[in-house]
């Protein structure tokens, strides 16, 4: 058995960053604690994350967010597109 490696031609990212993932160190650190998340990062800490739709609802609930904080809206749109895209995860390009 093999796993055949095909070049990525088109790659689209939204306009506006979910979060922040040097910054953000206790969000990322509820995710990890609190529900599906896998990362793929380079020695630079960039690449890509996955979360899982049902961590970033917990997160929704139960982290202790700013007022007004930007990553909510931000959150609530990566869970409706994957929705849309009938998907359980919402993978992050980080860089």
């Amino acid at each position: 058995m093999s796993v055949r490696a095909y070049r990525i031609i088109k790659k689209e990212i939204a306009d506006q960053p979910s979060f922040n993932l040097w910054h953000d160190d206790e969000l990322i650190d509820f995710f990890k604690d609190n529900g599906e998340y896998n990362e793929s990062l380079n020695d630079n800490g960039g690449g890509e994350i996955e979360v899982s739709i049902s961590a970033l609802k917990k997160a929704l609930k139960e982290f202790k967010w700013e007022k007004d904080d930007y990553r909510t809206d931000a959150i609530k749109e990566d869970i409706a597109f994957a929705k849309k895209m009938n998907d359980d995860w919402v993978l992050y390009d980080c860089f």
